[in-house]
């Protein structure tokens, strides 16, 4: 059952909060799809606190809250990059992505752009698949002395008044 949820677009006081959550989920959901090693280095993007605001506030970064929580997060750039879609893991499969990812493709529609694209993990494939991404390579990423495999992934958009011109 999803839980009741607002959005809003995140504020520089909100950073650390959001560096938490991130850690937390990726500690707490990664060793699901990751080695430990993979695990460690993918929750040490959290600590450098500069990056960390840059990959948050550099875009819109769009947030799912209750009352009193910050439930999870999705940013996008105004060039259609999904840079993140994150989770807490207390919230995961309660429909959470699914708003935010909601939230992500409305901002598209909005902006008009022609594609959506991103670099998933293993355990945010599925959430990019549901919402019509395509698969369209792999490549292997350092990260802290770590290598990964993710996946290239991407939704071409079709406006409104390009359906309305069709016959």
């Amino acid at each position: 059952m999803t839980p009741s949820v607002s959005i809003r677009i995140a504020e520089p006081t909100d950073v650390p909060q959001l560096a938490t959550l991130f850690k937390a989920t990726v500690l707490q959901h990664g060793p699901q799809y990751y080695t430990a090693q993979q695990t460690a280095a993918w929750a040490a993007t959290a600590d450098d606190r500069d990056r960390f605001q840059q990959f948050i506030l550099g875009i819109t970064t769009y947030l799912a809250v209750n009352e009193s929580n910050i439930l999870g997060f999705a940013g996008i750039g105004s060039d259609g990059y999904v840079a993140s879609t994150y989770v807490h893991h207390s919230y995961l499969g309660q429909g959470i992505g699914s708003i935010l990812m909601a939230q992500i493709l409305d901002h598209a529609q909005r902006d008009r752009l022609p594609r959506l694209y991103c670099e998933a993990s293993k355990f945010s494939v599925g959430l990019f698949t549901k919402f019509g991404f395509h698969l369209y390579a792999t490549e292997v990423v350092e990260r802290h002395g770590v290598t990964f495999e993710r996946y290239l992934m991407e939704k071409l958009m079709i406006s409104k008044k390009a359906d309305a011109d069709c016959p």
